[in-house]
């Protein structure tokens, strides 16, 4: 492993089965990690963690993020642990999950991250969620929309709590698809618009490795949407050549009476493919014991040597 690359950051992908079946995940062109799972695992136990440890150090790793490619992190079961443990050798730790699987247990596990929480879901309509991830993700938005009123009763207001995680940002991610983009805007524009916890929004496109032809028509969805934002919002920002846009409202606030008119603003940007690793490059363990220095994920795992790099 060269010791003159740059890291962004670390990610550790817990393997395992999902309990969300959506129909474009990454994880269903991972075979070898298919037959992986250490849901149920002590983290202790993995091999090769702690030289993963060790090596992220060496390489002045400040961030990492709990992640997965074909499961999530918060269906395993000694995540609020690993967290913990994370917070010793790091001085940002991040997640990134489902909201199907946000429930109130997982509340404290996410209390510890003070960086980046970023959480996915489908759709604010329940049956189309279910058509996209199966009957689990039928509560996806429920559950985001509970836990955003947490955060915010909670935090919004508590000056030291920002103050002590000056990084701590919330992003929901939506993976535009066929079945969920005729709605997203409208669901950016009239709900998430009025949750001032979220950071920023990302719309991703289907990504595959391989070439699939079922999935150009979301592909397809995902240029459609895309051209019409940049046809109809001015572009307010830019991260690393992607273009962030912004929804806003002014609205009579019948709730606060030292003002007739509050302001609401979201951004939200579209990610198309996978950054470059001259832009941002994860230092990564898959916790069947890999250390990969890819930046592509699948091909890290399945085609990569099984040594530790």
């Amino acid at each position: 492993m060269e010791q003159n690359i740059h890291f962004t950051y670390a990610e550790i992908l817990i393997l395992g089965p999902c309990t969300c079946k959506c129909f474009y995940c990454l994880g269903n062109e991972m075979t070898e990690a298919s037959k992986q799972n250490q849901l149920h695992t002590d983290f202790k136990q993995w091999k090769n963690f702690d030289e993963f440890i060790i090596k992220a150090s060496s390489l002045n790793i400040k961030k990492v993020y709990v992640s997965s490619v074909n499961s999530d992190p918060f269906i395993y079961d000694y995540l609020y642990e690993l967290l913990t443990e994370l917070r010793k050798h790091f001085l940002l730790v991040g997640i990134r999950g489902n909201a199907a699987n946000l429930t109130a247990d997982m509340y404290r596990c996410l209390d510890l991250c003070n960086e980046e929480v970023s959480l996915s879901l489908n759709s604010n309509v329940s049956s189309i969620s279910e058509k996209i991830a199966g009957k689990h993700a039928s509560y996806e938005w429920n559950n985001l929309m509970f836990y955003l009123d947490r955060e915010y009763r909670l935090h919004s207001k508590d000056v030291n709590f920002k103050s002590s995680n000056p990084d701590r940002r919330f992003r929901v991610s939506i993976v535009v698809n066929r079945y969920n983009m005729p709605g997203i805007l409208n669901f950016l524009e009239n709900t998430l618009i009025y949750y001032d916890i979220i950071s920023y929004v990302q719309l991703r496109r289907v990504y595959k490795y391989n070439n699939y032809p079922y999935f150009e028509e979301d592909q397809k969805a995902f240029d459609q949407l895309q051209d019409y934002v940049a046809s109809v919002y001015e572009k307010v920002d830019e991260f690393k050549g992607t273009s962030i846009y912004e929804v806003s409202k002014t609205e009579d606030d019948y709730f606060d009476e030292s003002t007739d008119i509050r302001h609401y603003n979201l951004r939200f940007s579209f990610w198309e493919d996978v950054f470059p690793p001259s832009s941002i490059r994860s230092f990564n363990y898959f916790t069947a014991g890999k250390i990969s220095t890819n930046h592509l994920l699948v091909p890290g795992y399945e085609h990569d040597s099984a040594e530790p790099q």
